[in-house]
Protein backbone atom coordinates (compact mmCIF):
# COMPACT_ATOMS: atom_id res chain seq x y z
CA UNK A 1 0.00 0.00 0.00
CA UNK A 2 0.98 3.83 -0.06
CA UNK A 3 3.16 4.74 2.56
CA UNK A 4 4.65 0.91 3.07
CA UNK A 5 8.27 0.08 3.04
CA UNK A 6 9.29 -1.71 -0.24
CA UNK A 7 8.93 -5.16 -0.03
CA UNK A 8 10.35 -7.95 -3.11
CA UNK A 9 8.19 -10.69 -1.19
CA UNK A 10 4.95 -8.87 -0.77
CA UNK A 11 5.24 -7.64 -4.61
CA UNK A 12 5.76 -10.67 -5.84
CA UNK A 13 2.35 -12.31 -4.04
CA UNK A 14 1.00 -8.74 -5.00
CA UNK A 15 2.16 -10.37 -9.24
CA UNK A 16 0.62 -13.53 -8.76
CA UNK A 17 -2.75 -12.42 -7.41
CA UNK A 18 -3.29 -10.37 -10.71
CA UNK A 19 -1.71 -13.21 -12.68
CA UNK A 20 -4.46 -15.37 -10.99
CA UNK A 21 -6.92 -12.46 -12.02
CA UNK A 22 -6.41 -12.47 -15.21
CA UNK A 23 -5.88 -16.36 -15.47
CA UNK A 24 -9.83 -16.31 -13.69
CA UNK A 25 -11.39 -14.41 -16.32
CA UNK A 26 -9.63 -16.64 -19.21
CA UNK A 27 -6.63 -14.51 -20.40
CA UNK A 28 -3.08 -15.28 -20.80
CA UNK A 29 -1.19 -11.88 -19.05
CA UNK A 30 2.50 -11.52 -18.34
CA UNK A 31 3.03 -9.81 -14.80
CA UNK A 32 5.90 -7.61 -14.09
CA UNK A 33 9.10 -8.22 -14.65
CA UNK A 34 11.89 -11.01 -12.90
CA UNK A 35 13.63 -8.63 -10.63
CA UNK A 36 10.94 -6.72 -8.50
CA UNK A 37 13.07 -3.80 -7.77
CA UNK A 38 13.57 -2.77 -11.04
CA UNK A 39 9.86 -1.89 -11.31
CA UNK A 40 10.03 1.05 -8.27
CA UNK A 41 11.91 4.18 -9.36
CA UNK A 42 13.86 6.48 -6.89
CA UNK A 43 10.60 8.42 -6.11
CA UNK A 44 9.22 6.04 -4.86
CA UNK A 45 6.30 4.96 -7.85
CA UNK A 46 6.22 1.46 -8.07
CA UNK A 47 5.17 0.51 -11.71
CA UNK A 48 3.62 -2.80 -12.42
CA UNK A 49 3.93 -4.12 -16.33
CA UNK A 50 0.86 -5.92 -17.12
CA UNK A 51 1.61 -7.70 -21.17
CA UNK A 52 -1.62 -9.46 -22.45
CA UNK A 53 -1.38 -12.03 -24.83
CA UNK A 54 -3.34 -10.68 -27.87
CA UNK A 55 -3.85 -13.28 -31.18
CA UNK A 56 -1.62 -12.39 -33.88
CA UNK A 57 -3.80 -15.20 -36.20
CA UNK A 58 -5.49 -18.31 -36.15
CA UNK A 59 -4.76 -21.23 -38.23
CA UNK A 60 -7.39 -23.80 -39.42
CA UNK A 61 -6.11 -27.36 -40.12
CA UNK A 62 -7.41 -30.42 -41.16
CA UNK A 63 -10.57 -29.20 -43.26
CA UNK A 64 -10.46 -30.74 -47.02
CA UNK A 65 -14.46 -30.62 -47.43
CA UNK A 66 -15.27 -27.63 -45.72
CA UNK A 67 -14.98 -24.24 -46.57
CA UNK A 68 -12.54 -22.47 -44.34
CA UNK A 69 -14.95 -19.13 -44.58
CA UNK A 70 -17.87 -21.60 -42.92
CA UNK A 71 -15.36 -22.40 -39.88
CA UNK A 72 -14.16 -18.68 -39.05
CA UNK A 73 -18.17 -17.54 -39.50
CA UNK A 74 -18.19 -19.28 -36.11
CA UNK A 75 -15.03 -17.81 -34.73
CA UNK A 76 -15.68 -14.71 -32.79
CA UNK A 77 -12.27 -14.35 -32.06
CA UNK A 78 -10.20 -11.91 -34.17
CA UNK A 79 -6.45 -11.12 -34.88
CA UNK A 80 -5.69 -7.85 -32.56
CA UNK A 81 -8.65 -9.17 -29.52
CA UNK A 82 -6.71 -10.59 -26.26
CA UNK A 83 -6.14 -13.99 -26.18
CA UNK A 84 -9.22 -15.26 -24.03
CA UNK A 85 -9.37 -19.01 -22.96
CA UNK A 86 -13.02 -18.93 -22.31
CA UNK A 87 -14.05 -17.29 -25.67
CA UNK A 88 -11.98 -19.64 -27.51
CA UNK A 89 -13.69 -22.47 -25.60
CA UNK A 90 -16.95 -21.13 -26.73
CA UNK A 91 -15.89 -20.46 -30.01
CA UNK A 92 -15.04 -24.15 -30.18
CA UNK A 93 -18.34 -25.48 -29.09
CA UNK A 94 -20.21 -23.28 -32.01
CA UNK A 95 -17.94 -24.69 -34.20
CA UNK A 96 -18.32 -28.61 -33.50
CA UNK A 97 -22.45 -27.83 -32.90
CA UNK A 98 -22.30 -27.25 -36.95
CA UNK A 99 -21.70 -30.94 -36.31
CA UNK A 100 -20.72 -31.98 -39.23
CA UNK A 101 -17.00 -31.83 -37.28
CA UNK A 102 -16.16 -35.72 -35.89
CA UNK A 103 -13.32 -33.12 -33.36
CA UNK A 104 -12.62 -29.79 -33.14
CA UNK A 105 -9.21 -28.81 -31.28
CA UNK A 106 -7.45 -29.49 -29.42
CA UNK A 107 -5.78 -25.98 -30.00
CA UNK A 108 -2.10 -25.10 -29.58
CA UNK A 109 -0.49 -21.65 -29.20
CA UNK A 110 2.65 -20.37 -30.55
CA UNK A 111 4.45 -17.23 -30.24
CA UNK A 112 4.19 -14.87 -32.64
CA UNK A 113 6.14 -12.40 -34.29
CA UNK A 114 6.79 -9.72 -31.68
CA UNK A 115 6.24 -9.85 -27.92
CA UNK A 116 2.86 -10.68 -26.68
CA UNK A 117 1.44 -11.97 -29.79
CA UNK A 118 -0.05 -15.83 -29.95
CA UNK A 119 -0.44 -17.88 -32.84
CA UNK A 120 -3.52 -20.59 -32.48
CA UNK A 121 -3.33 -23.44 -34.58
CA UNK A 122 -6.57 -25.01 -34.56
CA UNK A 123 -7.29 -28.55 -35.88
CA UNK A 124 -10.36 -29.57 -36.85
CA UNK A 125 -11.36 -33.17 -38.78
CA UNK A 126 -14.01 -33.68 -40.68
CA UNK A 127 -16.98 -36.64 -40.42
CA UNK A 128 -18.67 -38.31 -43.12
CA UNK A 129 -21.84 -36.23 -43.20
CA UNK A 130 -23.57 -37.56 -46.46
CA UNK A 131 -26.28 -40.23 -45.34
CA UNK A 132 -28.27 -42.77 -47.33
CA UNK A 133 -29.85 -45.27 -44.94
CA UNK A 134 -32.44 -47.81 -45.46
CA UNK A 135 -33.71 -49.64 -42.86
CA UNK A 136 -37.05 -49.72 -39.94
CA UNK A 137 -37.29 -47.88 -36.79
CA UNK A 138 -39.58 -48.09 -33.95
CA UNK A 139 -40.86 -45.60 -31.80
CA UNK A 140 -43.97 -45.40 -29.11
CA UNK A 141 -46.47 -42.92 -31.33
CA UNK A 142 -45.17 -44.74 -34.30
CA UNK A 143 -44.70 -48.08 -33.72
CA UNK A 144 -42.77 -50.00 -36.62
CA UNK A 145 -42.08 -47.99 -39.84
CA UNK A 146 -39.71 -48.61 -42.58
CA UNK A 147 -37.41 -45.55 -43.60
CA UNK A 148 -35.84 -44.20 -46.52
CA UNK A 149 -33.48 -41.53 -46.08
CA UNK A 150 -31.61 -39.17 -47.90
CA UNK A 151 -29.33 -36.61 -45.66
CA UNK A 152 -26.24 -33.86 -46.33
CA UNK A 153 -25.14 -31.76 -43.39
CA UNK A 154 -22.44 -29.99 -45.02
CA UNK A 155 -23.88 -29.94 -48.83
CA UNK A 156 -20.80 -28.23 -51.07
CA UNK A 157 -18.73 -27.70 -47.58
CA UNK A 158 -20.66 -24.76 -46.77
CA UNK A 159 -22.79 -26.48 -43.56
CA UNK A 160 -25.34 -26.16 -45.86
CA UNK A 161 -28.21 -29.28 -44.89
CA UNK A 162 -30.56 -30.80 -47.43
CA UNK A 163 -32.89 -33.94 -46.76
CA UNK A 164 -35.15 -36.19 -47.94
CA UNK A 165 -37.03 -38.48 -45.32
CA UNK A 166 -39.84 -41.52 -46.98
CA UNK A 167 -41.55 -43.24 -44.02
CA UNK A 168 -43.77 -46.57 -45.15
CA UNK A 169 -45.80 -48.27 -42.56
CA UNK A 170 -46.01 -47.35 -38.66
CA UNK A 171 -49.80 -47.47 -37.22
CA UNK A 172 -51.20 -45.71 -40.03
CA UNK A 173 -50.33 -47.85 -42.33
CA UNK A 174 -49.15 -44.99 -44.71
CA UNK A 175 -46.52 -43.10 -46.83
CA UNK A 176 -44.92 -40.10 -45.32
CA UNK A 177 -42.48 -38.01 -47.16
CA UNK A 178 -40.50 -34.72 -46.06
CA UNK A 179 -37.73 -32.27 -48.01
CA UNK A 180 -35.95 -29.92 -46.23
CA UNK A 181 -33.61 -27.13 -47.33
CA UNK A 182 -31.15 -25.27 -44.61
CA UNK A 183 -28.52 -22.21 -45.48
CA UNK A 184 -26.75 -21.55 -42.52
CA UNK A 185 -26.17 -17.84 -43.16
CA UNK A 186 -27.74 -15.69 -46.77
CA UNK A 187 -26.22 -12.23 -45.68
CA UNK A 188 -23.44 -10.43 -43.71
CA UNK A 189 -25.30 -10.89 -40.70
CA UNK A 190 -25.46 -14.76 -40.90
CA UNK A 191 -29.25 -14.95 -41.07
CA UNK A 192 -30.07 -18.45 -41.60
CA UNK A 193 -32.99 -20.14 -43.65
CA UNK A 194 -35.23 -22.96 -43.15
CA UNK A 195 -37.78 -24.40 -45.66
CA UNK A 196 -39.17 -27.52 -45.82
CA UNK A 197 -42.75 -29.56 -47.75
CA UNK A 198 -44.21 -32.03 -46.07
CA UNK A 199 -47.02 -35.16 -46.20
CA UNK A 200 -46.56 -36.86 -43.13
CA UNK A 201 -48.58 -38.79 -40.73
CA UNK A 202 -48.62 -37.20 -36.68
CA UNK A 203 -49.30 -39.79 -34.31
CA UNK A 204 -51.36 -37.85 -32.14
CA UNK A 205 -52.04 -41.01 -29.71
CA UNK A 206 -49.93 -43.91 -29.36
CA UNK A 207 -52.90 -46.55 -29.28
CA UNK A 208 -51.31 -49.61 -30.10
CA UNK A 209 -48.84 -49.40 -27.27
CA UNK A 210 -51.44 -49.82 -24.96
CA UNK A 211 -53.75 -52.93 -24.64
CA UNK A 212 -55.91 -52.50 -27.74
CA UNK A 213 -57.05 -49.38 -29.18
CA UNK A 214 -58.35 -46.21 -27.20
CA UNK A 215 -61.67 -46.59 -28.59
CA UNK A 216 -62.95 -50.34 -28.55
CA UNK A 217 -64.98 -50.51 -31.73
CA UNK A 218 -63.51 -52.81 -33.93
CA UNK A 219 -60.90 -51.94 -36.44
CA UNK A 220 -60.58 -47.90 -35.78
CA UNK A 221 -57.39 -47.95 -33.99
CA UNK A 222 -55.61 -46.47 -36.60
CA UNK A 223 -58.69 -43.06 -36.21
CA UNK A 224 -56.20 -40.38 -34.51
CA UNK A 225 -53.62 -40.03 -37.08
CA UNK A 226 -53.27 -36.68 -38.38
CA UNK A 227 -52.11 -36.58 -42.02
CA UNK A 228 -50.57 -32.93 -42.79
CA UNK A 229 -49.39 -31.50 -46.28
CA UNK A 230 -47.89 -28.14 -46.62
CA UNK A 231 -44.62 -26.19 -45.99
CA UNK A 232 -43.12 -24.17 -43.34
CA UNK A 233 -40.41 -21.51 -43.76
CA UNK A 234 -38.19 -19.60 -41.31
CA UNK A 235 -35.91 -17.35 -41.08
CA UNK A 236 -33.34 -16.21 -38.10
CA UNK A 237 -31.26 -13.73 -37.32
CA UNK A 238 -28.55 -13.58 -34.23
CA UNK A 239 -28.93 -10.23 -32.11
CA UNK A 240 -25.59 -11.26 -30.56
CA UNK A 241 -23.36 -14.78 -29.99
CA UNK A 242 -26.21 -16.40 -27.48
CA UNK A 243 -29.27 -14.27 -28.34
CA UNK A 244 -31.04 -14.62 -31.94
CA UNK A 245 -34.93 -13.94 -33.35
CA UNK A 246 -36.66 -16.44 -35.62
CA UNK A 247 -39.63 -15.79 -37.85
CA UNK A 248 -41.64 -18.42 -39.01
CA UNK A 249 -45.08 -19.41 -41.32
CA UNK A 250 -46.40 -22.27 -41.59
CA UNK A 251 -49.44 -23.44 -43.71
CA UNK A 252 -50.96 -27.13 -44.09
CA UNK A 253 -53.99 -29.26 -44.37
CA UNK A 254 -54.93 -31.58 -42.08
CA UNK A 255 -56.74 -34.49 -42.44
CA UNK A 256 -57.59 -37.95 -40.21
CA UNK A 257 -56.61 -40.89 -41.40
CA UNK A 258 -60.06 -42.86 -40.98
CA UNK A 259 -60.25 -46.41 -41.37
CA UNK A 260 -62.51 -47.76 -44.03
CA UNK A 261 -65.00 -48.94 -41.59
CA UNK A 262 -64.93 -45.52 -40.13
CA UNK A 263 -65.82 -44.13 -43.16
CA UNK A 264 -68.31 -47.29 -44.34
CA UNK A 265 -70.04 -46.75 -40.72
CA UNK A 266 -70.54 -43.07 -39.93
CA UNK A 267 -72.11 -44.19 -36.95
CA UNK A 268 -69.34 -45.92 -35.15
CA UNK A 269 -67.82 -44.01 -32.44
CA UNK A 270 -66.27 -40.66 -33.13
CA UNK A 271 -62.52 -38.66 -31.63
CA UNK A 272 -62.98 -35.13 -32.27
CA UNK A 273 -62.99 -35.09 -36.06
CA UNK A 274 -61.28 -31.79 -37.61
CA UNK A 275 -60.04 -31.38 -41.62
CA UNK A 276 -59.14 -27.96 -43.00
CA UNK A 277 -56.26 -25.43 -43.29
CA UNK A 278 -54.22 -23.90 -40.62
CA UNK A 279 -51.92 -21.31 -41.40
CA UNK A 280 -49.28 -19.47 -38.85
CA UNK A 281 -46.99 -16.51 -38.35
CA UNK A 282 -44.40 -17.24 -35.91
CA UNK A 283 -42.30 -14.98 -33.69
CA UNK A 284 -39.78 -15.90 -31.09
CA UNK A 285 -36.85 -15.08 -29.45
CA UNK A 286 -34.21 -17.69 -27.78
CA UNK A 287 -31.28 -17.60 -25.57
CA UNK A 288 -28.93 -19.75 -25.62
CA UNK A 289 -25.73 -20.20 -24.05
CA UNK A 290 -25.54 -24.74 -24.01
CA UNK A 291 -22.15 -25.75 -24.55
CA UNK A 292 -23.24 -28.83 -26.80
CA UNK A 293 -26.56 -28.95 -28.68
CA UNK A 294 -26.55 -32.52 -28.69
CA UNK A 295 -25.91 -33.61 -25.19
CA UNK A 296 -25.60 -29.96 -22.88
CA UNK A 297 -23.76 -30.14 -19.94
CA UNK A 298 -23.58 -26.50 -19.12
CA UNK A 299 -25.56 -23.43 -19.86
CA UNK A 300 -29.23 -22.29 -20.67
CA UNK A 301 -32.05 -22.04 -23.04
CA UNK A 302 -34.86 -20.07 -22.83
CA UNK A 303 -37.70 -19.66 -25.89
CA UNK A 304 -40.42 -17.11 -25.87
CA UNK A 305 -42.32 -17.71 -28.83
CA UNK A 306 -45.79 -16.14 -29.86
CA UNK A 307 -48.00 -17.94 -32.64
CA UNK A 308 -50.66 -15.52 -34.51
CA UNK A 309 -52.67 -18.45 -36.38
CA UNK A 310 -55.95 -19.23 -39.14
CA UNK A 311 -58.02 -21.70 -39.74
CA UNK A 312 -60.55 -23.09 -41.15
CA UNK A 313 -61.46 -26.42 -39.83
CA UNK A 314 -64.73 -28.86 -40.62
CA UNK A 315 -67.14 -28.29 -38.55
CA UNK A 316 -67.48 -24.60 -37.59
CA UNK A 317 -63.87 -23.74 -36.44
CA UNK A 318 -63.04 -20.58 -38.32
CA UNK A 319 -60.94 -17.76 -37.20
CA UNK A 320 -58.15 -17.15 -35.54
CA UNK A 321 -55.93 -17.72 -32.93
CA UNK A 322 -53.23 -16.67 -30.63
CA UNK A 323 -50.69 -18.35 -28.84
CA UNK A 324 -48.14 -17.57 -26.66
CA UNK A 325 -45.15 -20.20 -24.92
CA UNK A 326 -42.32 -19.67 -22.70
CA UNK A 327 -39.96 -22.78 -22.58
CA UNK A 328 -36.64 -22.34 -20.15
CA UNK A 329 -33.98 -25.19 -19.83
CA UNK A 330 -30.72 -24.84 -17.08
CA UNK A 331 -28.09 -27.33 -17.31
CA UNK A 332 -25.66 -28.05 -14.27
CA UNK A 333 -22.40 -29.92 -13.76
CA UNK A 334 -18.80 -29.90 -12.40
CA UNK A 335 -16.06 -28.02 -14.02
CA UNK A 336 -15.84 -27.31 -18.29
CA UNK A 337 -15.56 -29.85 -20.83
CA UNK A 338 -12.06 -29.72 -22.02
CA UNK A 339 -13.78 -30.93 -25.52
CA UNK A 340 -16.43 -30.96 -26.96
CA UNK A 341 -17.29 -35.04 -26.74
CA UNK A 342 -16.31 -35.15 -22.89
CA UNK A 343 -18.43 -37.09 -20.83
CA UNK A 344 -20.30 -35.25 -17.91
CA UNK A 345 -22.86 -35.75 -14.88
CA UNK A 346 -25.57 -33.27 -15.64
CA UNK A 347 -28.37 -32.23 -14.09
CA UNK A 348 -31.23 -30.84 -16.21
CA UNK A 349 -34.50 -28.97 -15.42
CA UNK A 350 -37.03 -27.42 -17.90
CA UNK A 351 -40.17 -25.58 -17.03
CA UNK A 352 -42.38 -24.81 -19.81
CA UNK A 353 -45.59 -22.77 -19.75
CA UNK A 354 -48.62 -21.85 -22.62
CA UNK A 355 -52.16 -20.61 -22.99
CA UNK A 356 -53.94 -20.31 -26.31
CA UNK A 357 -56.95 -17.82 -27.26
CA UNK A 358 -59.32 -17.87 -29.69
CA UNK A 359 -60.85 -20.24 -32.09
CA UNK A 360 -58.22 -22.90 -32.03
CA UNK A 361 -58.54 -26.09 -33.36
CA UNK A 362 -58.53 -29.15 -31.64
CA UNK A 363 -54.97 -30.24 -32.88
CA UNK A 364 -53.68 -26.84 -32.23
CA UNK A 365 -53.88 -27.09 -28.38
CA UNK A 366 -51.50 -27.95 -26.03
CA UNK A 367 -50.89 -31.50 -25.60
CA UNK A 368 -49.28 -33.44 -22.60
CA UNK A 369 -48.21 -37.07 -21.67
CA UNK A 370 -45.78 -39.19 -23.07
CA UNK A 371 -42.25 -39.12 -24.29
CA UNK A 372 -41.71 -35.78 -24.48
CA UNK A 373 -43.26 -34.30 -21.94
CA UNK A 374 -44.95 -36.40 -18.48
CA UNK A 375 -43.24 -39.89 -18.74
CA UNK A 376 -45.62 -43.18 -17.85
CA UNK A 377 -48.44 -41.98 -19.17
CA UNK A 378 -50.41 -42.19 -22.90
CA UNK A 379 -48.94 -40.41 -25.22
CA UNK A 380 -51.15 -36.90 -25.54
CA UNK A 381 -53.23 -38.14 -22.63
CA UNK A 382 -54.37 -34.43 -21.57
CA UNK A 383 -55.22 -31.50 -23.72
CA UNK A 384 -56.16 -28.22 -23.37
CA UNK A 385 -55.78 -24.29 -23.99
CA UNK A 386 -53.09 -24.50 -21.22
CA UNK A 387 -49.89 -26.10 -20.44
CA UNK A 388 -47.81 -25.93 -17.31
CA UNK A 389 -44.69 -28.42 -17.33
CA UNK A 390 -41.49 -28.83 -15.17
CA UNK A 391 -39.06 -31.87 -15.60
CA UNK A 392 -36.18 -32.76 -14.15
CA UNK A 393 -32.90 -34.76 -14.89
CA UNK A 394 -30.06 -36.67 -13.46
CA UNK A 395 -27.63 -38.03 -16.23
CA UNK A 396 -25.12 -39.90 -15.30
CA UNK A 397 -22.28 -41.42 -17.95
CA UNK A 398 -22.37 -45.41 -16.99
CA UNK A 399 -20.07 -46.39 -20.14
CA UNK A 400 -18.03 -44.97 -23.11
CA UNK A 401 -21.65 -45.03 -25.08
CA UNK A 402 -23.67 -44.88 -22.17
CA UNK A 403 -25.40 -42.88 -20.06
CA UNK A 404 -28.35 -43.13 -17.55
CA UNK A 405 -30.92 -41.14 -16.45
CA UNK A 406 -33.30 -40.80 -13.44
CA UNK A 407 -36.22 -38.27 -14.09
CA UNK A 408 -39.37 -36.79 -12.55
CA UNK A 409 -42.30 -35.02 -14.77
CA UNK A 410 -44.77 -32.41 -13.44
CA UNK A 411 -47.27 -31.08 -15.25
CA UNK A 412 -50.80 -30.68 -17.13
CA UNK A 413 -52.60 -29.56 -20.31
CA UNK A 414 -56.75 -28.16 -19.31
CA UNK A 415 -59.05 -26.44 -19.97
CA UNK A 416 -60.13 -27.98 -23.43
CA UNK A 417 -63.16 -26.96 -25.60
CA UNK A 418 -63.21 -30.55 -26.91
CA UNK A 419 -64.07 -33.53 -24.86
CA UNK A 420 -64.56 -37.22 -25.66
CA UNK A 421 -68.29 -38.43 -26.09
CA UNK A 422 -69.18 -41.34 -23.13
CA UNK A 423 -69.72 -43.67 -26.11
CA UNK A 424 -65.94 -42.84 -27.88
CA UNK A 425 -64.54 -42.96 -24.34
CA UNK A 426 -66.04 -45.44 -22.31
CA UNK A 427 -63.17 -46.19 -20.29
CA UNK A 428 -62.71 -42.81 -19.41
CA UNK A 429 -58.99 -42.67 -20.73
CA UNK A 430 -58.79 -39.67 -22.01
CA UNK A 431 -61.40 -37.44 -19.36
CA UNK A 432 -59.90 -34.20 -19.35
CA UNK A 433 -60.61 -31.15 -16.96
CA UNK A 434 -61.35 -27.73 -16.55
CA UNK A 435 -58.76 -26.54 -14.02
CA UNK A 436 -55.17 -27.36 -13.34
CA UNK A 437 -54.50 -30.87 -12.34
CA UNK A 438 -51.08 -31.49 -11.81
CA UNK A 439 -49.42 -35.05 -12.93
CA UNK A 440 -46.96 -36.74 -11.68
CA UNK A 441 -44.23 -39.47 -13.72
CA UNK A 442 -41.16 -40.44 -12.72
CA UNK A 443 -38.60 -43.54 -13.71
CA UNK A 444 -35.30 -44.57 -14.56
CA UNK A 445 -34.21 -44.51 -18.10
CA UNK A 446 -30.96 -45.21 -20.78
CA UNK A 447 -28.93 -43.24 -23.18
CA UNK A 448 -27.08 -45.16 -25.87
CA UNK A 449 -24.95 -42.00 -27.72
CA UNK A 450 -25.34 -42.31 -31.77
CA UNK A 451 -24.14 -39.45 -34.60
CA UNK A 452 -27.44 -38.94 -35.08
CA UNK A 453 -27.87 -38.27 -31.15
CA UNK A 454 -28.86 -40.09 -28.15
CA UNK A 455 -31.27 -43.38 -28.40
CA UNK A 456 -33.64 -43.15 -25.68
CA UNK A 457 -35.62 -45.80 -23.28
CA UNK A 458 -37.30 -44.61 -20.42
CA UNK A 459 -39.83 -46.78 -18.22
CA UNK A 460 -41.79 -44.50 -16.59
CA UNK A 461 -44.49 -44.56 -13.43
CA UNK A 462 -47.39 -42.30 -13.21
CA UNK A 463 -50.99 -42.84 -11.28
CA UNK A 464 -52.85 -44.43 -14.49
CA UNK A 465 -49.66 -47.00 -14.27
CA UNK A 466 -46.22 -47.51 -15.89
CA UNK A 467 -44.77 -46.92 -19.92
CA UNK A 468 -42.20 -47.73 -21.88
CA UNK A 469 -41.21 -44.70 -24.08
CA UNK A 470 -38.35 -45.04 -27.02
CA UNK A 471 -37.39 -42.04 -28.65
CA UNK A 472 -34.35 -40.54 -30.39
CA UNK A 473 -32.45 -37.31 -28.76
CA UNK A 474 -32.92 -36.01 -25.02
CA UNK A 475 -36.14 -35.02 -23.86
CA UNK A 476 -34.59 -31.28 -23.85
Amino acid sequence: KIGEVMNSAVVAKDREAIQQLFRSKGYAADVGVADPEQMISRDGTLTIPIIIARVERIDITGNRKTKTNVIRREIRTKPGDPFNMQKIQRDLERIYNLDIFEEVGPLQTERGSEPGLVVIQLPVKEKKTGQVSLGVGYSSPQGVVGRIELAETNFRGRAEGINLLLELGGRAGRTSYEVGFFEPSIDNHRTSLSVSVFNKVVYRFANAAISGPVIPSGDNSDLFNEIRKGGQLSLTRPINDNTRAVVGLRSEDVRLNVSAQQQQNPNLPQFIRQEGRISTLSLRGIRDTRDILLDPARGMYASTSLDFGDADVQPNVRGNFTRASVDVRRYFSKGVRKKPTDKKTVIAGRVLAGTVTGTVPFSEQFFAGGAESIRGYLESRFWGKHLLLANLEYRKPIANAFQGVAFLDIGDAWGTNYTLPAAADPNQRFEQHGGFKPQVGAGLGVRVVTPIGPLRLDWGFGREGSRAHFSIGHVF
